[in-house]
């Protein structure tokens, strides 16, 4: 009855006080009641005297805690049992037999009155005088010190030594007596400290058993004063809570801090239910938790977990008087497509809390661990939460590319640049987290579970019924963690203690079912310490290592990094088929997931940009007034010490760069198997690409750099049997697939590793000189290969420039058809990578006006399409409309992209291709070079460019030789309307592929004959004909309708 009129609220705008004393007989304690009550009586006259048998067959004959609830009765039980535990008390106490006692017992000579404790052994026999009490102890807090002391001293001398009876009996007397007795205690602080003292003492999953006792409605029904008790509390904390801000925070602070040392529990519920509500509260809220005691701080623990589980008790009382908790909640939104904000809310509370205070992290590590291990990624956003505030190692994927750049970069431009806080403010949280996932090995469980639940999530059968885009949002949110999570312990602890943590990289593979991309992600750290650690065992080895060469310093790095990476060759032969080393070797497989970005670039512009920014600060620190002259000399050494630190970080890099490249120089000749009839559709490429770029450019940020910057690389060594043509052609021409499987922040991961490709590619398309000192004469751009090995290349058997600057074209085109396909389709995914993609690729595409012009009417259609519809992709598609309109002043013709053909003369060219069958096109004369080649050694044949598109190499064969291929006829219809980029009329344009070839006098032919008919209206009279090149462009008329006809 009191709580419910508590509940109640005025419609009439009058403050409602409560219930008051006459509305609830039962809490009204009336002396008259007692005097009157010949049992009450009674039973404290026996008390008074010390017969305590006879008082427990009385107290067993009533309802519980009936008699003891009357002050007069419980004050005589707490005479009775200072009595018993004086002798114990004093054997602990620091004043020994000095203390004396208040006033004499009158049962010391009674043979009837109970034995006293001497020492725990006779705990047993009077504990249950104790719990007899009950929490009607507080009317004596001395007692209550008493007896927090006699458990204390008793769990100080069993740590470490079996568990006895005596020590779960305890747990009883702290269950009935001790924390009930705390909620009568208005705001007692130094008791809520001293009783923290035993209960630290128990592991979490007894103290939280305990907690939920405490809290539980079954003991407020049990003891109907308590229940008033909690009722007054949360009036009064719902009082508080309508009034906190920024601005009253220390004073609100203090009032809270009074209200939890007495029921906490019921506080810490009513704000985290407001905190779900409102997340404009997580600030003040936090500050004004600074006055908790540590038993406050370990029950906002619990109550944090309680409100987080999805099957919490709490949550499924629907009809509760007393529960503040606002039940059971959806734990995504109303469209399942999102995770509702609640939980986002109290995971940044969380956060924020555990970096701020020193709540115990154990619990809420292991409530991640056992909801990983119950197929629930949910709450890996708390996980998240807890390492970016703790650590300040952020999983942001809103990056700039000048942080993006200082991650290339040592440990200390990481920290300073890297991220959006600093590190170094973060350093004492991160010791705490660091001890916390050391219990019971968390830190190697939880990356574990998060690299399996990965694949659940997509694979599971129980997350069929999800929504694809929460599915990825999932995904994304266990990736991210991860990284996150692997890089906090990689940094927080040294690195031998790192490598004993982890399992070894097979067991991760074979037992554990490990990814090969997190396997290697957990290792790699370990890789580079082994590495440069034997380097420095091997160059101390030698007897003039003082006096060693730059190149006998690089031959001792490769024979330290051979003797690390040996085993893990070894390893991974067997984690992939056999067939798999006919193309690419295990060395080179090993080799690539083992580098960094740190191994093969140094970022000398970031390094500069830091120094830069430091030399700032310490010209603000020296002229700013406010601080003192030894502050500002502080400072301006601090900031000295920190340039020196960096200079010597990039000195140290670009020396590790360099003993890199020369190892990766001597290995290139063995990365790949040379070119014989078995290999001759060059299927090296496609390998890598499946099993090394593809996986790990969506891994991670930098990665997606590493994958564009380890291409180049490898074309810059001149790597024997890798065609850097064939490799970016790959990767440009057909995104469509792979941007529509990616999830929101791999299709960023992806677009950032398609502009670094592009900014490369683009590089050699802009500036003949580099083009020729980096490209000309490298094997990667060889359009002819042999059967056999020779030494020297023809010189006619390279990508000249002009023919390159054709390929850009062509890439660009590619490139815009996909887009296009994705934005015309209905599908949400494909739009939205669409527009991440572009959005990351605006700075390298488009180049060329038409091509823009195109991308930027379908993304205002999609505009103006989803307006109404979906405001994420609106907000995309304005983003990028208003950046891509900025850039068009810069955009150029066509023209000046690359030297277009002109339709007069042309030739029949033979060109080699990639796929099966070769193809003749019409090389123009108008380009001033001649293509075609005419080679009859034997041993291969040439390969010519079209004006527009260069085809890429084939290898020929003397076993190719005399095949004959039966013709194959392909049908696709496109709309010429849309990568024209003019006003040509809507219509569907039917091309028709007829290809055949045979052998004759050791040579292949080939043949393609092309038929485009446009369908023209009934208006229309004449139709002009113009022969073309193969490539739509963008040039062509406006109203004009063609039919195109390829010949031989």
């Amino acid at each position: 009855m009191y709580a419910k009129q508590a509940m109640r609220v005025r419609l009439d705008g009058k403050e409602d006080n409560g219930p008051t004393l006459d509305e609830d007989e039962n809490l009204v304690e009336d002396r008259s009641t007692y005097t009157e009550n010949e049992k009450l009586l009674l039973c404290k006259a026996l008390l008074d005297i010390g017969a305590w048998d006879v008082v427990h067959n009385l107290l067993q004959r009533h309802p519980k805690f009936s008699l003891v609830s009357c002050a007069p009765v419980a004050r005589s039980l707490v005479r009775l049992i200072n009595y018993l535990i004086d002798p114990i008390y004093n054997t602990i106490s620091d004043l020994g037999g000095k203390r004396k006692v208040r006033r004499p017992y009158y049962w010391l000579n009674n043979p009837k009155a109970p034995v006293q404790i001497s020492d725990y052994d006779k705990v047993e026999e009077s504990i249950h005088i104790i719990l007899a009490l009950g929490p009607y102890i507080h009317c004596d807090p001395i007692l209550i010190y008493k007896i927090i002391r006699i458990i204390k001293f008793y769990l100080e001398g069993v740590q470490g030594k079996p568990k006895t009876e005596i020590y779960y009996t305890f747990i009883d007397v702290l269950d009935e007596v001790l924390l009930p007795a705390l909620c009568y205690l208005d705001a007692n602080c130094a008791i809520a400290k001293e009783l923290w003292t035993v209960l630290e003492h128990y592991p979490y999953q007894i103290r939280f058993r305990l907690y939920g006792s405490w809290k539980s409605e079954e003991k407020a029904r049990i003891h109907p004063t308590l229940l008033r008790k909690r009722v007054d509390h949360l009036k009064n904390v719902k009082h508080l809570m309508r009034r906190i801000s920024k601005e009253n925070v220390k004073f609100m602070g203090r009032q809270l801090g009074k209200l939890t040392h007495s029921i906490p529990a019921i506080v810490f519920d009513y704000i985290l239910s407001q905190i779900q509500l409102f997340d404009n509260l997580t600030t003040p809220v936090i500050d004004a938790l600074k006055y908790l005691s540590p038993l406050g701080y370990d029950i906002l623990g619990y109550c944090l977990l309680e409100a987080l589980s999805p099957h919490a008790p709490q949550n499924n009382k629907k009809n509760s008087d007393l529960s503040v908790m606002l039940g059971d909640r959806a734990r995504t939104k109303h469209d399942g497509s999102t995770i509702a904000p609640w939980i986002q809310y109290l995971s940044t509370f969380a956060g924020n809390i555990c970096k701020k205070y020193s709540l115990d992290l154990v619990p809420l590590l292991q409530y991640i661990a056992n909801q990983l291990k119950a197929k629930e990624s949910l709450d890996l956003l708390l996980l998240k939460q807890i390492v970016e505030k703790m650590t300040g190692i952020e999983a942001a994927e809103d990056i700039t590319s000048e942080q993006l750049e200082a991650m290339s970069g040592g440990e200390l431009l990481k920290s300073e640049a890297g991220y959006f806080g600093q590190l170094r403010t973060a350093k004492k949280s991160a010791t705490r987290l660091r001890e916390a996932t050391a219990h019971n090995d968390l830190a190697i469980t939880l990356c574990i579970l998060m690299s399996q639940q990965r694949n659940r999530i997509i694979y599971d059968e129980s997350q069929v019924g999800l929504h694809t885009k929460l599915v990825g949002k999932l995904y994304d949110q266990c990736q991210d963690t991860l990284v996150q999570f692997g890089t906090f312990l990689a940094t927080s602890c040294t690195l031998d203690e790192y490598a004993r943590k982890i399992p070894q990289l097979e067991t991760l593979v074979d037992e554990y079912h490990v990814d090969c991309d997190v396997a290697f992600f957990l290792w790699r750290p370990v890789f580079s310490h082994l590495i440069l650690s034997k380097y420095e065992e091997l160059r101390r080895a030698s007897k003039a290592h003082k006096k060693l060469t730059q190149i006998q310093l690089e031959g001792v790095y490769a024979n330290a990094s051979e003797s690390v990476l040996e085993p893990v060759v070894s390893v991974m032969k067997s984690y992939l088929p056999p067939k798999t080393w006919e193309d690419v070797s295990p060395q080179f497989f090993v080799t690539f997931w083992s580098l960094t970005l740190y191994d093969l670039w140094v970022p000398s512009e970031a390094y500069t940009r830091e120094v830069l920014r430091i030399k700032q600060l310490a010209a603000t620190a020296a002229e700013n007034k406010e601080f003192t002259s030894s502050k500002r000399r502080k400072e301006q050494e601090r900031c000295s010490q920190l340039i020196d630190k960096l200079q010597d970080e990039q000195r140290r890099q670009s020396e590790h760069v360099r003993r890199v490249l020369a190892k990766l120089e001597k290995e290139k000749d063995f990365w790949f198997a040379p070119r014989t009839q078995k290999s001759a559709k060059n299927e090296a490429v496609t390998a890598f690409l499946q099993l090394c770029l593809f996986p790990r450019c969506i891994f991670t940020a930098p990665d997606s750099l590493y994958c564009a910057q380890f291409v180049k690389t490898i074309h810059l060594l001149q790597t024997p049997n890798f065609s850097t043509l064939i490799c970016y052609d790959r990767v440009f021409c057909d995104i469509i697939y792979t941007v529509t499987s990616c999830t929101e922040n791999e299709a960023n991961r992806y677009g950032r590793f398609l502009n670094a490709l592009l900014t490369t590619v683009m590089k050699w398309h802009g500036d003949k000189n580099i083009f020729q000192q980096e490209c000309a004469s490298f094997p990667g751009f060889v359009t002819k290969f042999r059967a056999t090995n020779t030494s020297l290349a023809e010189s006619n058997d390279h990508v000249d420039y002009e023919n390159y600057r054709h390929v850009c074209h062509k890439w660009h085109y590619k490139i815009t058809k996909c887009v296009i396909v994705c934005l015309e389709s209905k599908d949400f995914t494909q739009i939205r990578n669409a527009l991440i993609v572009l959005k990351r690729i605006l700075p390298s595409f488009p180049r060329v006006i038409n091509l823009a012009n195109a991308v930027e009417k379908w993304v205002e259609r999609v505009r103006g399409e989803q307006k109404d519809k979906r405001q994420d992709l609106f907000a995309l598609a304005t983003s990028y409309i208003g950046q891509l309109k900025a850039k068009m002043p810069s955009l150029i013709p066509e023209e000046a992209f690359h030297q277009k053909a002109t339709p007069e003369k042309t030739q029949v060219q033979a060109v080699k291709t990639d796929s099966k069958v070769q193809k003749i096109v019409e090389v123009p004369k108008a380009t001033g070079k001649t293509s075609q080649q005419d080679t009859k050694d034997g041993k291969g044949e040439s390969i010519g460019q079209r004006a527009d598109e260069t085809k890429l190499p084939k290898v020929v064969t003397k076993a190719d030789e005399g095949k004959t291929l039966k013709p194959e006829t392909k049908t696709v219809r496109i709309k010429t309307s849309e990568i024209k980029g003019n006003n040509v009329s809507d219509g569907s344009t039917k091309v028709t592929s007829t290809s055949s070839s045979g052998g004759s006098n050791g040579a292949e032919k080939a043949k393609i004959s092309r038929k485009i008919e446009i369908k023209s209206s009934s208006k229309e009279k004449d139709i002009k004909r113009r022969k073309i090149d193969d490539s739509p462009s963008p040039s062509s008329s406006t109203n004009t309708k063609s039919k195109y006809t390829s010949k031989k």
